[in-house]
């Protein structure tokens, strides 16, 4: 998580200096809040989430930190050329997408899954509500126990 929080920072960083396209910086801010907000309701509505980094996040990393470096290098030494911070910005861009679309189709996945197993128990659960229910409307309407009161 600090390596995220870590490399949000400087694009947001190099964008306010101009070195870094300002949709770039949004993107790989909102990659991250994504997938924050994503594993947060996910834990809140089905429970612990169990998960660790998938290739593609790992891969988005890299590019991040090779084009954050490659920027700087170029402002600061011009090493690098235009063309080589070109392509490692469209790489950056491209696998940054792909890795929030990536965690955002496997955890939809694990809900649905979890879902799935958890529909049975609740469709149980109002068949014997509903069985109860109309056990107590009988029994109270043949007269063989009395209605039920209320507590108010």
């Amino acid at each position: 998580m600090a390596d995220k929080l870590l490399l949000v920072t400087v694009f947001v960083c190099l964008s306010i200096a101009g070195l870094v396209p300002w949709w770039l910086a949004a993107l790989v801010l909102l990659r991250d809040l994504v997938i924050l907000f994503g594993a947060l309701t996910y834990k809140w509505v089905f429970g612990p989430l169990r998960g660790a980094p998938t290739a593609a996040s790992k891969f988005n990393t890299l590019c991040q930190i090779v084009f954050c470096l490659a920027v700087v290098a170029r402002a600061a030494f011009g090493v690098v050329g235009d063309a080589v911070v070109t392509a490692l910005g469209a790489l950056a861009t491209v696998s940054t997408a792909v890795s929030g679309i990536d965690y955002t189709l496997i955890y939809a996945r694990r809900a649905a899954v979890v879902s799935r197993e958890r529909a049975p128990r609740r469709v149980e659960a109002m068949q014997q509500l509903a069985l109860r229910v109309r056990l107590g409307e009988a029994a109270r309407f043949d007269g063989s126990s009395p209605a039920p009161t209320s507590r108010w």
